[in-house]
């Protein structure tokens, strides 16, 4: 009896041993791109060929930064500004669209039609944005939208709003009719029971599909080397023209920045949201 408690024991110990090793190897594996961006950006010269050990390799220094900041700050600021806004549009709109659409197909689920909906809904999805660039791009110079802001928020709205349907849709499902109803019998219209009730119950899909909507209106290029000219760059688009790797890994580290600060705050309506409809 004692013997097999051991062994079991034993081999409990093992398998922890073999799962904290594995979290492990992959948190560095996950890491190691951020930290080789960091010690490159403090590098200068022949130190971007010797090693990846600050202070053993090479002796790190913040020149590439002070230049950068004292003569190219204005370009990337407006850079940055102009991804913020782009990204913040894009996920606003891709909310609020999405989370109609998906409010009125979780109110005809059961019909014979919804699927065709939900697919109709998703279609963007499938479709390849460079099929769309050139008629796009017409559209906006007929409407006097190049090089504006504007038009790349509508571009990645279109492309967003069927990840917060999806997202949204299973959301309102999982939420009791009754709640709904008994707005409904307290005087609410749909579009107030809506926004006042069901919207704070799914909380955490609204943030996790803003996420999405915002990370991939971030980091579009393709919208934004057509779209732009001048005064619409946004960061992707001065990160491809940057010349010089330990440059580029600064302009980098600039761009990581404001979506990583975002996903830490918003971390625990994400993980909310990654057990939303597990337990009915």
């Amino acid at each position: 009896m004692q013997a097999g408690r051991r062994y079991t024991s034993r081999r409990r110990g093992w398998a922890n041993v073999l799962r904290w090793s594995a979290i492990a190897v992959a948190t560095l594996w996950l890491l190691f791109p951020f930290y080789w961006t960091v010690t490159t950006s403090l590098k200068s010269g022949l130190d971007l060929y010797r090693g990846y050990v600050p202070f053993v390799n090479y002796t790190p220094t913040l020149g590439m930064w002070k230049g950068e900041l004292a003569t190219r700050w204005e370009l990337d600021r407006m850079a940055l500004l102009n991804s913020l806004a782009i990204a913040s549009g894009s996920a606003v709109i891709s909310v609020m669209l999405g989370g109609s659409a998906a409010y009125g197909l979780a109110g005809l689920r059961g019909r014979r039609f919804t699927p065709w909906l939900t697919i109709l809904c998703l279609g963007p999805r499938f479709i390849y944005p460079i099929a769309l660039l050139i008629p796009f791009y017409l559209m906006m110079r007929l409407l006097g939208l190049v090089d504006n802001v504007l038009s790349m928020i509508i571009a990645n709205s279109i492309f967003g709003l069927p990840f917060a349907v999806l997202i949204l849709r299973d959301a309102f499902v999982s939420i009791p009719r009754e709640l709904e109803e008994a707005a409904l019998v307290d005087g609410c219209s749909h579009w107030q029971a809506l926004w006042r009730v069901l919207f704070p119950l799914v909380r955490p899909a609204v943030v996790a599909a803003g996420m999405l909507a915002f990370a991939a209106a971030w980091n579009d290029y393709l919208f934004a080397l057509v779209l732009s000219v001048q005064w619409a760059r946004p960061i992707t688009y001065i990160l491809a023209g940057t010349g010089g790797t330990q440059l580029l890994m600064v302009r980098a580290i600039m761009a990581m920045t404001p979506p990583i600060i975002l996903a830490l705050l918003a971390q625990r309506y994400l993980v909310r949201a990654l057990t939303l409809g597990v337990v009915k």
